[in-house]
């Protein structure tokens, strides 16, 4: 049920960041633009609108959490009890650790996050766009040498895979990936994959337009 909320909250956060962000490509293309429209603070980027969502979904109060970001490196992550800068922060305990990577270095997060005790976890990357993937240049990527980026995303998730199955294998389902790629050269589309945890390893990519949002705004935390 986590898992599925989370997907339904991102894809109507990201769905209603569009409407409010013309220059959608524009900020897409470089990470300085692109990371605070995904994880701003004011205005409230896509991932934190996604995790406020996803904490009344899952019948949180707003005074049982709280959201914080950069906490020891994390993005984002959402704690219970609710930690207000007072007090002993190390009762609280982690419901949701989100990672946003702009780059190939996806398997750092991941090892993070899988190390990271929480009851989600939350990987989100990017793939090369539609027609780059078309093509038979090479990736680039330092972990993976030769592979070119029609393949990349799928040994990336090999990797992920793996990463999980030797630090995690025992929660292996809490996790759960989400891929952005841009459309064609002239489509101004953003379109998402996700990925859960099936069988021991990261599942076929499923298209997120099969999750519609199913839940009511969340009021601000």
């Amino acid at each position: 049920m986590r898992v599925e909320a989370f997907l339904d909250a991102f894809a109507d956060a990201f769905s209603q960041a569009l409407d409010q962000a013309p220059d959608l490509l524009a900020q897409y293309a470089h990470a300085r633009s692109w990371t605070p429209f995904m994880l701003g603070d004011a205005p409230p980027g896509v991932l934190r609108v996604a995790a406020r969502r996803w904490i009344e979904a899952c019948g949180y109060s707003q005074s049982d959490v709280s959201l914080h970001a950069q906490w020891y490196t994390l993005d984002l992550c959402v704690v219970t009890p609710a930690y207000l800068g007072a007090g002993d922060y190390w009762n609280s305990r982690t419901v949701l650790a989100i990672e946003h990577e702009n780059d190939s270095d996806v398997e750092t997060e991941m090892w993070k996050l899988a190390h990271w005790r929480a009851d989600l976890s939350v990987l989100v990357f990017y793939d090369f766009s539609e027609r780059e993937c078309a093509s038979d240049a090479l990736c680039g990527d330092k972990w993976l040498p030769g592979v070119t980026k029609r393949d990349w995303l799928i040994q990336k998730c090999e990797r992920l895979s793996d990463i999980v199955r030797h630090i995690d294998a025992a929660n292996a389902e809490r996790h759960l990936l989400l891929i952005g790629q841009r459309g064609g050269i002239a489509s101004d589309i953003i379109a998402w994959r996700y990925s859960t945890w099936l069988d021991g390893q990261f599942a076929p990519l499923r298209r997120l337009e099969e999750h519609k949002p199913q839940i009511s705004s969340a009021s601000s935390l």
